[in-house]
């Protein structure tokens, strides 16, 4: 896929929307529960900033890769994961343990 290609598909607002680091204005970020997880990749097809990756489909080990930098804290990943294994905590959660 060229890049006017991704242009045209996501539009221009998206596209910049995806590319700029989210900074400190998030209030909640994804955290996984590998037990739970069955690496379906709903999740990563959802995501609208392409924040997840799913790991284990080649020679990696397997479970979820979150860009921490680019998630906005948006949520549709919690909301479309079959197996409830992505859950929404708060920073200051994340930040305590």
């Amino acid at each position: 896929m060229s890049c006017e290609d991704v242009k045209t598909y996501l539009g221009p607002c998206s596209l910049h929307f995806a590319s700029v680091k989210t900074g400190a204005w998030r209030v909640v970020r994804p955290h996984t529960d590998s037990s739970l997880c069955v690496l379906c990749g709903i999740c990563e097809k959802y995501c609208p900033v392409d924040a997840i990756t799913v790991r284990g489909r080649k020679d990696e080990a397997p479970g979820l890769s979150l860009a921490l930098d680019f998630c906005k804290g948006c949520g549709i990943c919690a909301n479309v994961c079959p197996k409830d294994a992505v859950k929404m905590i708060s920073e200051r959660e994340a930040q305590n343990g």
